[in-house]
């Protein structure tokens, strides 16, 4: 059996001559970093490879997303900028802390897991609100976002707590959010040279904004961001595009051309933009098989590669 490779961004070279349904297409992203070789006998194609290469890689490039383009960045926060795994950890470590609970490793994949999963639920509308809860629509109470935040810790203690004390140890959870923060390689220097070249960047977060503002101060990033807009400020998270309403809104710039979203989520990044008809660029840092589904405008696996791009 022969798998085939389908990149995110490719260039096609010819086709399968076991199976023409099959397209022979090469990554762009790794064609020009990599050592390549064309092997054959004389007179069987590898000069009309070569130029057949070049050509169509030269019109891909042309046909991306460039500088003269988009103006606006939407830069996603949490595995992005901000390596969340370990900012996760140590808020849990925190939480459980406060409970007199010894922390391990098998408690908190199991933690991050339910948060991963609840939000994603919520996303997709599979949470069900409690009936006084229900008419609030755009900007949620604190009523609404503490009840929400506060069902993941519901879920791990097995409901053994009340909501008070969920509520509780969900406040305590978020502000050590901000206590321990690590950036991901590269993302000073990248915004620090999109800010000098003049991109109104603006980081756009499903969490809540005072935390975020505080995890860019914790990374020295923050004079380089223009605006930071949440989700506790328009009431929807992403990929939702009330979100992005609540964007152009707030810029008074309707103009979907203007913007490219940049971040490390296909649902939550790359689902954003194709919902709102505008560039993404998918920030791909464990080389992850992309779904189908979803269509980015451009895949980089590290951030310094935008310094490139833009």
């Amino acid at each position: 059996e022969i798998i085939f490779y389908k990149p995110t961004e490719s260039i096609k070279i010819g086709k399968n001559l076991f199976d023409n349904s099959n397209d022979i297409s090469l990554d762009i992203n790794l064609l020009i970093p990599s050592h390549i070789g064309i092997f054959g006998n004389t007179g069987s194609g590898k000069s009309n490879t070569m130029s057949k290469i070049l050509k169509e890689y030269i019109e891909k490039i042309d046909s991306l997303p460039n500088k003269n383009k988009s103006k606006i960045l939407i830069f996603d926060l949490d595995d992005t900028l901000i390596d969340n795994l370990e900012n996760v950890k140590y808020a849990f470590k925190i939480m459980i802390k406060s409970k007199n609970e010894e922390y391990n490793e098998e408690n908190f994949i199991r933690w991050y897991q339910i948060d991963k999963k609840f939000w994603h639920d919520w996303q997709d509308g599979k949470i069900t609100l409690p009936e006084h809860l229900k008419g609030e629509t755009g900007k949620k109470s604190n009523e609404f976002l503490n009840w929400l935040r506060a069902q993941r810790i519901l879920i791990y203690f097995n409901n053994e707590v009340n909501l008070d004390e969920a509520i509780n140890l969900n406040n305590i959870y978020m502000d050590a959010l901000t206590e321990n923060v690590n950036a991901i390689d590269g993302a000073y220097e990248t915004l620090e040279y999109l800010s000098n070249k003049g991109y109104y960047i603006i980081i756009a977060t499903n969490g809540p904004k005072v935390a975020t503002r505080d995890k860019l101060l914790k990374i020295n990033c923050i004079n380089f961001v223009n605006e930071i807009l949440s989700a506790d400020m328009f009431g929807y998270m992403k990929p939702n595009k009330e979100f992005f309403d609540g964007i152009e809104k707030t810029l008074n710039n309707y103009n979907i051309e203007d913007y490219l979203i940049i971040g490390d989520s296909l649902k939550s990044d790359v689902g954003f933009a194709m919902r709102c008809n505008f560039d993404s660029c998918w920030f791909n840092k464990n080389n992850d098989k992309i779904d189908d589904k979803y269509k980015p405008t451009m895949t980089i696996n590290k951030l310094r590669e935008l310094i490139e791009i833009l």
